[in-house]
């Protein structure tokens, strides 16, 4: 199995890097409103937090990430996860296609298959790639039909999911 950096780290590890990646994408964009906004929240008065909140509106990444068509750390991996699964099941090797059990419940009414859900009792299990990875994939909308899709309609289809699915991104400084 194949593992990207989302699954190794920890998540609060991916969002110190992001809020990193974050600020390049703002300091590029904006650089001499980035430099008053690290300049003033190093500075001990009252004064930062009422720039801070005039600029509040501003201060979203969400707009840069969206514009340049990239994902986000986390977004990265559920992506490269969920598009490992399809190619795990059309693998010739049986012990790379049974990585990932489908369920065989009839009375699901989805169009695409449901992943088993390893039973988990601690938390190092639910933080397991193929934990994660049946989670994702069991919350990919009900409507999308496995033999209809290719594999690069697929990976189009989840990418635009997961930017959908995008909350507000902010900088932290």
């Amino acid at each position: 199995m194949q593992l990207t950096f989302g699954d190794i780290q920890p998540h609060l590890e991916l969002q110190k890097i992001q809020d990193k990646i974050n600020r390049l994408l703002f300091s590029v964009h904006y650089p001499s409103m980035f430099w008053k906004f690290t300049r003033l929240s190093k500075s001990k008065h009252r004064h930062p937090l009422r720039f801070f909140n005039s600029f509040k509106n501003q201060l979203s990444t969400s707009e840069f990430i969206s514009n340049f068509k990239i994902l986000t750390i986390q977004e990265r991996a559920t992506w490269s996860r969920l598009k490992n699964v399809l190619t795990y099941q059309q693998s010739p090797c049986m012990k790379i296609r049974d990585f990932f059990c489908f369920s065989t419940n009839l009375k699901s009414s989805r169009k695409l298959p449901l992943l088993s859900l390893p039973l988990c009792q601690s938390e190092t299990l639910r933080k397991s790639v193929r934990f994660k990875t049946a989670k994702a994939w069991n919350d990919l909308p009900k409507t999308w039909n496995l033999d209809d899709l290719s594999y690069n309609d697929f990976k189009l289809g989840v990418f635009n999911l997961l930017t959908d699915r995008r909350k507000s991104t902010f900088i932290k400084f």
